[in-house]
């Protein structure tokens, strides 16, 4: 018995000390976390009482605990040394689910740390998302081995120290990285609201970000690119370099770049700030709209390419090319250098100060752009300085131009005070250019000075001898006389005073003479004004096409040359060298400069080639006479091309052309007017935009590619080899000719003949004597004459009008009934669009989905088609006897009667259903869209629905005074390049109407009320550089009210 007390002592005392043991390891034990009890590898942890500075150390084995219980101490932190992947993993996963920690530090021992899985997952049920874990890595590697990525997903912050991570690592839950002397293969931040510090580190691959990312890179290399998705980003970069390039495709971005060097190209999207110190980008930067680069001591290589509302700074810098298309830009330049030229779109400003502008063009600009160049800058190279519209304003001043090609100036352009140009002066005006007294021409080895527009010299102004003056324009100078040496050409009013006229000069405008000596000639086309005391010597010839004042006009007379009108010059010519050569003549005699003066050229019976083996290309020149060529059965031919841009009207008789024929130019800047009588064409003719050919009586073997106008007799014949291309416009009486080559006529008519295939009228077209046989889609109107005929397989459909005098006969083969017919024992089996004023007398009606536009009245008839389906939506006025037979369903019932109409009811013509189906109704597209002649002012629009995707009806045009609403509340236009409310539009009132992706124009109109519309943009270029809504040209008095308006990504 003592023996059994004695035993129970001892077990009850090993088990108080167990449990005292237990309890006392469980206390110092600071790891909490739900998964199951287990037992890990002994390891040295370190526990620090966030409340005192003594620091407890000893080795245990790790408890795990299965309560959810909350530590009663917080904010502590934890240092943990690790000897393998394993153990590292482990001790990341724990310091994340620890809500009693802070902060800890992972100390990598020296051992093996290479992966064992696909990823390295922390987990995504992470407890303690501020915890800030640190690796220091001693030197270790991280091995992925044949793996992917070194993937966390615990929301920590993540500190990497002194490591070489030989894999890709991601963040795909929040988790923030910082890397510190480490070299890393890629880094992931795969989802937004994260910070990125890249420290004394190299990156080896890229940088993927995702939207809202903070992103640090100081002292460090990144071997390949820098790319975000999202928008919202800020990124600094510090004392780095960028192998490649760098981009977002998210907006709203704020980048900073110092003491850096960026390998390629930077792109970003709209609303983008970039500031570079001390950096270089190698390549281009490319953004949207809303961009601000401030540049200071800094190179970019490549372009800058941007959008509208951008604002750029450049300072102390060496920059390409600074370009944009849009609008609303302020550029400054100082004390910088720009390689080559600056384009922008309207209402921009660019300061150019102590800079120096080099390149092939230095100022491409739109409407309303400011250009102030001065403080000892310098335009240098081959470069213009030029815009595209008059509004401008550029002054120049204190700036040395160096340049080797034409400075082109539209707008209002000053070069003022310290402008010189040191080597050569080639100045084309196209605007309104004021040179002062105080420009330096000393030093220009030669200077031209071509005015289109208006030139104000001021008095003092000294031109050197090699001054070359050519006027087209307007020049304005209180002395002409300083001009005389330099120009030949009189434009505006000038006078010559108390000089020899010396040359030849020519007058163009009002041009007098006092107490001057002619000894040359005048060639007047203007107003010449001689004084008394004007002596003419016997060298003096006066060339007059104008008009002349003098007192006396005796002593005028001996010297006078007057020309008959018309005046007529007449050739010979035997080969064709001298048939071009008189061509090319005729452009530049004064003699046959008046309107109706002719260059007849004749060749002649005995001449046996007229032929060539070098193109040929007749210009334009001073004068357009009218050129007739009589080749009396002569062939002309040349193996290549002759090209007739002498914007003259020539006519060739009797002739056969065997070379290609070109008229006019591509860009239809230079034109040609040829009329072929009696000539045979055996190669291709073609005609360029703006130029004309006309045949009569001609025979055509070859292709005509017809891009202008092309007249076509009824005598002319196209044989078996002819061939017609293109879109131009043909006129002829005889449309039965060019019927073989078109499928698209606009007015015309075809006779005696069967229309074998699918043809579209969009004009005044007539049949006459004609089988119809295929589809005629018709847009405009047609009107069928005597004994025109259906095959079954013949049809007209479309919206446009069919005119005919028997209806009943053809009605099952038109699908637009437009007009006031009466139709009377038919049966309806087909689509039907009824305007107009349409009766139908004992009609069957067995199809489906009809429209009413107009009034339609139904008596005595059958309605015979599913009662789930719809035979007719009504946009106009229905009228249905009480002896018609009525199934199915009516849509859009604007106005409906069943029964007799109301003795004193009134159809409201001026009211209009616009939507997909009517808009071809209202909109003219054969007549640039305006309104048609169904619309009188004061009518009402209801726009109804969507309208969008009409292949002819491209934009809209409303120019007559009228009152839009939607009574549905849906009414929207999209897709269109533009609606305008034109100066005929004055007066009307629009409410509620919602316009999508669709430019927005007030032309020169008045007194217009606009009421709750909607205009929005997104993700499509309209209104760039003006505005997606754009009011203009002197509109007055536009109230707009109670509206939206939304525009994103219109770049």
């Amino acid at each position: 018995m003592n023996n059994k007390k004695k035993i129970f002592f001892v077990l009850a005392l090993i088990t108080l000390i167990l449990a005292m043991s237990t309890l006392s390891a469980t206390d110092d034990n600071t790891t909490v976390t739900s998964t199951p009890t287990q037992e890990a590898d002994t390891i040295a942890t370190h526990v620090a009482d966030t409340t005192s500075s003594n620091v407890v150390t000893k080795t245990e084995k790790k408890q795990i605990k299965t309560d959810d219980e909350t530590p009663e101490t917080t904010g502590q932190t934890r240092e943990v040394s690790v000897n393998n992947y394993d153990e590292l993993v482990d001790a990341i996963n724990n310091a994340s689910n620890d809500t009693s920690i802070s902060e800890c530090t992972i100390n990598l021992n020296e051992g093996t740390y290479t992966f064992k899985d696909l990823y390295a997952i922390s987990p995504e049920g992470t407890l303690n998302e501020n915890v800030t874990i640190t690796i220091n890595g001693n030197g270790q590697s991280i091995i992925n081995n044949g793996y992917y990525y070194f993937q966390f997903k615990n929301k920590c912050n993540m500190i990497f120290n002194d490591m070489t991570l030989q894999t890709s690592i991601q963040s795909t839950n929040g988790t923030n990285f910082t890397f510190n002397n480490v070299t890393v293969n890629m880094i992931q931040m795969n989802t937004g609201n994260v910070t990125l510090n890249v420290n004394n580190s190299t990156v080896s691959q890229s940088i993927q970000y995702q939207g809202d990312t903070n992103i640090s890179i100081v002292n460090s290399t990144v071997k390949s690119y820098v790319s975000g998705n999202k928008a919202n980003n800020n990124i600094n970069i510090v004392d780095s370099t960028l192998t490649s390039s760098m981009s977002c495709y998210g907006t709203n971005n704020n980048i900073t770049i110092e003491n850096s060097t960026v390998n390629d190209y930077l792109s970003f999207k709209a609303n983008t700030s970039i500031n570079l110190i001390n950096s270089t980008i190698k390549n281009y930067i490319s953004t949207d709209a809303n961009f601000n680069l401030i540049e200071i001591n800094s190179t970019i290589n490549g372009y800058t390419s941007f959008g509208a509302n951008t604002n750029i700074t450049i300072n102390n810098s060496r920059a390409g090319s600074i370009r944009s298309n849009g609008g609303y830009l302020s550029i400054d330049i100082s004390n910088s250098t720009i390689t080559d030229y600056i384009s922008t779109g309207a209402n921009s400003n660019i300061t150019v100060d102590n800079s120096t502008l080099k390149g092939s063009s230095v100022f491409s600009l739109g409407n309303g752009c400011n250009i102030n160049i001065s403080n000892n800058s310098t335009l240098q190279g081959s470069m213009s300085v030029y815009s595209n519209l008059n509004n401008m304003n550029i002054t120049i001043n204190d700036t040395v131009i160096s340049t080797s090609s034409s400075m082109q100036f539209n707008g209002n352009t000053l070069l003022g005070s310290g402008v010189a140009f040191v080597s050569y002066c080639l100045i084309d005006n196209y605007g309104n250019l004021t040179i002062t007294k105080d420009v330096d021409f000393s030093r220009a080895s030669s200077v031209s000075l071509t005015n289109s527009g208006n030139l104000t010299l001021e008095d003092e102004l000294i031109l050197p001898n090699n001054t070359r003056l050519i006027n087209r324009g307007e020049l304005i100078i209180n002395n002409s006389n300083v001009l005389y040496p330099f120009t030949s050409e009189y434009n505006g009013t000038n006078s010559l005073v108390n000089i020899t006229i010396d040359k030849e000069i020519k007058n163009n405008g009002e041009l007098t003479l006092t107490n001057v000596t002619i000894d040359n000639t005048i060639i007047n086309v203007g107003k010449l004004v001689i004084s008394d005391d004007t002596i003419f010597t016997e060298n003096c010839v006066i060339k007059n096409r104008g008009e002349i004042e003098i007192n006396d006009s005796e002593r005028i007379a001996p010297y006078l040359v007057t020309y008959p009108n018309p005046n007529v010059k007449t050739f010979e010519i035997d080969n064709y060298d001298g048939l071009i050569s008189t061509i090319n003549t005729a452009v530049n005699d004064f003699d046959v400069s008046g309107e109706n003066d002719s260059y007849i050229i004749n060749i002649k019976e005995e001449a046996e080639e007229i032929s060539s083996t070098t193109a040929s290309t007749l210009s334009s020149g001073k004068y357009k006479p009218k050129i007739i060529i009589n080749a009396n059965g002569k062939t002309i031919s040349n193996t290549k091309t002759v090209t007739y841009s002498n914007n003259c009207t020539n006519t060739i008789n009797q002739a056969t052309i065997d070379h290609i024929l070109f008229l006019g130019n591509s860009r239809g800047t230079q034109l040609a007017n040829i009329t072929l009588n009696e000539v045979t064409t055996n190669y291709e003719i073609r005609v360029y935009k703006n130029s004309y050919l006309t045949l009569n009586n001609s025979t055509i073997n070859g292709k005509i590619d017809n891009r202008g106008t092309l007249i076509i007799s009824d005598d002319t014949v196209f044989t078996s080899t002819a061939s017609l291309a293109n879109s131009g416009t043909i006129l002829t009486n005889n449309t039965n000719l060019v019927y073989p080559f078109k499928n698209t006529f606009d007015n015309g008519k075809l006779e005696n003949m069967t229309i074998d295939k699918d043809i579209t009228i969009d004009g005044n077209f007539t049949l006459n004597n004609v089988t119809i046989d295929k589809t005629i889609t018709n847009n405009g109107r047609i009107v069928l004459g005597e004994n025109v005929t259906f095959t079954e397989s013949g049809q007209i459909i479309g919206m446009g009008e069919v005119v005919t005098d028997n209806i009943e006969e053809i009605v099952r083969y038109i699908q637009t009934i437009w007009g006031n017919y009466t139709i009377t024992g038919k049966v309806l089996d087909r689509q039907h669009y009824f305007n107009g004023n349409v009766t139908l007398d004992n009609c069957n009606i067995t199809s489906t989905d009809n429209i009413n536009f107009g009034i339609l009245n139904i008596n005595n008839g059958n309605i015979i088609v599913d009662d789930e389906s719809t035979w007719i939506a009504n946009y106009g006025l229905l009228i249905i006897d009480d002896n018609t037979n009525l199934t199915g369903n009516i849509t859009n019932t604007r106005e409906l009667y069943i029964g007799n109409l109301p003795e004193d009811y009134a159809y409201d013509t001026t009211y209009h259903v616009v939507n997909n189906y009517t808009a071809p109704l209202y909109f003219d597209a054969n007549n640039g869209n305006v309104l048609t002649d169904l619309v009188n002012e004061g009518d009402t629009f209801d726009f109804q629905g969507t309208i969008s995707g009409l292949s002819r009806i491209t934009s809209l045009v409303i120019d007559k005074p009228v009152n839009i609403i939607t009574s549905t509340g849906d009414g929207r236009i999209e897709d269109f390049s533009s609606i305008t409310y034109s100066n005929g539009a004055s007066g009307s009132n629009v409410t509620g109407l919602y316009t999508y992706n669709t430019q927005f124009y007030v032309k020169n109109a008045h007194n217009m009320v606009f009421d709750n519309i909607s205009n929005v943009v997104n993700s499509k270029a309209v209104g760039w550089g003006v505005g997606q809504t754009s009011i203009r040209e002197n509109s007055t008095n536009i109230t707009v009210k109670n509206s939206y308006f939304y525009t994103k990504d219109n770049g």
